[in-house]
Order: C-alpha cells, then structure tokens, then sequence
C-alpha cells in the first residue's frame, strides 16, 4: 500500500519562532521542486506520510517524502482524465479531479482506479480541486467561484459558498480541521472560510514564491503551495 492509512484531516497545534509579537501565516523557507516529474504541477494533498502532486503535462500523481523527495512511486490518471487538477485523500483512498469530463475520480492507495468516480457537471464545468472534511467532499469550481459539499459518495448536497469576491481564478482548496482555506491563481493569495463558507478576513500572500499559485495542502501544522509558475511546492507555517 502506497498511501498511508492515517486521519489526513486532524488538527495539529501551529508551532511557530516569533512568540513574542504577532503571528502570522509566512513563508517558511522551506520548498521542494517537482519539475523532474511535472512542468505543470496543479494538485497537492498529504496522506500523512508522503506529498503527492498532481499535473497535466504528465496526468500522473507523484510521490514525495515529507522533505519533498520524490520516492519514485507514481501512478497514472490519463485513461480516466487527460486534465487532472486537483487530488485529496480521504484517509483510505485518493480523489482526482478530471477537467476533461467534470469528473472526479476514486483511486485506492495503491493508484488503481476503482471504476467508481462522480459527476460535477451540474454545479460547474470547471471544476479545480478537492477536499475532504472527514464526512464530505468539497470541489472548487472556476466557472461560478463557488465551493459545492458532496456526500461521501459523491452526490451533491445542494449546499455551496462563494469565493469570487475574494479571487476569481480559484485553483486549489484545503481543509484543517476547522476551517477552509482557498488558494488563487489571480491574487497568489490564501483566503480563510469558515465551516459554513464564510470569508473570516483572514489571508495571506504567496505572490513572493508561490507564482500562478495552483494547489494547497495542510500537513496538520503548516500549509503547502504549489507554484505553478516555478514547478515547486512552498511550506508556509504559522511563525
């Protein structure tokens, strides 16, 4: 099994340097290339062990240690989806977003589609990324800037929140175990939701290293992003 069987949507306490002033979300210093692999990297989720980074010049997922090393484990999404966007983990198997047919797809931990997959279409023909909260899935759609809550087996809840007044090119989402945080292309910046979809006023800019950002993770302490435009993944951690 290449994927770690571990709750992926657990809140681990931000542990940070300056504890004498103000905290806030920062660059780390920390980042990893991809571009051995991917020259288009656009999803990112963490399994609790490994990184695993999903693009479309290649429609393969890739496997990183949590230092950012590829293993040299992969598995390929081109027979479902041809434009592979986004990619979560829900503690026992991935879930890639496909552009191509507004599909999302269910892979088990060892990368082997299972046949089983889910329609968007009906809430955006453009759907960019995936998250799961530990009951439901959440995809963030470029056509509308709404997110849209799905049941563990994919059907549509009829419940969804906007982010388009916050950024119009949304690409990525991550959930921490209480809240949302949404990623876009346009602004390079994070945007905070509450679990109800609401806007805090909370965000922070990754526009210095993380260009064209396209994807977001949450490693339980810090937050991961994917520069598009750079072929890296950026740690941003609560300092």
């Amino acid at each position: 099994m290449i994927g770690a069987n571990l709750n992926a949507f657990s809140i681990g306490k931000a542990v940070g340097r300056n504890n004498s002033g103000p905290r806030s979300w920062q660059y780390s210093g920390t980042s990893f290339s991809v571009a051995g692999q991917e020259l288009n990297p656009r999803g990112i989720t963490w399994d609790g062990l490994h990184f695993w980074v999903v693009g479309t010049s290649q429609d393969t997922v890739y496997q990183y240690t949590s230092a950012g090393v590829y293993t040299g484990t992969s598995f390929s999404v081109a027979s479902q989806t041809s434009a592979p966007l986004g990619i979560a983990w829900d503690g026992l198997h991935f879930w890639v977003v496909g552009d191509t047919a507004d599909t999302v797809y269910k892979y088990t931990s060892a990368g082997v589609y299972t046949g089983t997959s889910f329609s968007t279409a009906s809430q955006d023909t453009n759907p960019q990324d995936i998250a799961w909260d530990g009951l439901h899935f959440w995809v963030i759609g470029g056509i509308l800037r709404r997110v849209y809550k799905y049941t563990a087996a994919g059907v549509y809840t009829g419940t969804s929140f906007s982010v388009g007044s916050q950024e119009l090119n949304p690409r990525g989402i991550a959930w921490d175990g209480s809240n949302f945080w949404v990623v876009g292309y346009n602004t390079d910046a994070v945007y905070q939701y509450t679990s109800a979809g609401v806007y805090t006023g909370t965000s922070f800019s990754v526009v210095s290293q993380a260009a064209g950002a396209s994807g977001i993770a949450w490693d339980n302490y810090n937050f991961w992003v994917v520069g598009f435009d750079s072929d890296a993944v950026y740690k941003y951690s609560y300092l």
